[in-house]
């Protein structure tokens, strides 16, 4: 790798970096655009027809702040869509050398469910845990599809990253779909408000779970 690619990397990847360099170039859209003429119309209006003083500090004060709020969002934005591409290789990544034997990686097949438990710490909150299993459930297998197919949409909001991470502390076996199931239903389901759904999906729960035994 040159050196200049290196820099150019490592400015890419750098949070400080990329949030200096967006709230500059903000900070000179805002100043040279909309944002100037709305000040010169509330100052007008409120000064009884008084034009907007042109090296006003206040004025680039406020577009100061209105930059670096665009900036923040703009980084954040930039830097956890990456993240979140890079943690979802690599779940895809695990997943298919688990398929492997054991002589080759050294541990046995783990069901896609197992990895988000593993990687839970790897996410923030509920959405992040659900945007990536979404990404990954279009090439392979859908971590919850047994759990939502076992419980209720609305009882499951919000509880995603916590029945991982409950999950990751527990001494009980998930390794598989059916594992983690059986966990859910001895050891959390009860005690966290999960109400079992009835009909056709509790019909195609039976049969999917009985295919992963």
């Amino acid at each position: 790798m040159t050196i200049s690619r290196q820099i150019r990397d490592n400015f890419s990847d750098n949070y400080i970096l990329n949030a200096i360099w967006a709230l500059l170039w903000r900070w000179v859209v805002v100043t040279g655009g909309a944002a100037i003429t709305f000040c010169q119309y509330i100052y007008k209006y409120l000064r009884h027809g008084q034009d907007l003083p042109a090296n006003s500090a206040w004025v680039l004060a406020i577009c100061f702040v209105i930059a670096a709020v665009w900036a923040h969002a703009s980084v954040q934005g930039r830097l956890y869509g990456k993240n979140r591409f890079a943690l979802v290789r690599q779940i895809r990544d695990e997943y298919e050398e688990s398929k492997k034997p054991r002589s080759v990686v050294g541990r046995g097949h783990v069901d896609m469910v197992r990895l988000f438990i593993e990687h839970c710490e790897d996410f923030s909150n509920d959405q992040e845990v659900l945007k990536a299993a979404s990404e990954i459930g279009k090439h392979l297998s859908d971590p919850f599809e047994l759990l939502r197919l076992r419980y209720e949409a609305r009882s499951l909001k919000g509880k995603y990253l916590r029945l991982l991470k409950d999950a990751r502390l527990s001494d009980w076996k998930t390794n598989t779909d059916s594992e983690f199931i059986d966990y859910v239903e001895h050891v959390w389901a009860d005690g966290n408000g999960l109400k079992e759904r009835t009909g056709e999906p509790r019909a195609k729960f039976a049969i999917l779970r009985a295919l992963n035994k």
